[in-house]
């Protein structure tokens, strides 16, 4: 497998990720604004949203680690 395969998985795994973040910001967002739904459930939502953030920002350090050997 060359870095442009490696390169082009990182890719398609970013934009699926990517995705998933902005799935869950609108619901970490909606869930803020219902008083309603307990604040585990929040607290969850918003948490599983740092940890997209978090792998987001990895894979995209991987993929420009890569792109530059």
């Amino acid at each position: 497998m060359t870095n442009v395969d490696v390169i082009n998985k990182l890719d398609n795994t970013l934009r699926i990720s990517k995705g998933v973040e902005e799935i869950l910001f609108v619901l970490a967002y909606s869930v803020d604004l219902n008083p309603v739904n307990g604040d585990t459930f929040s607290y969850g939502v918003n948490l599983m949203y740092e940890v997209m953030c978090y792998c987001n920002r990895s894979l995209t350090d991987l993929r420009d680690k890569i792109e530059k050997n």
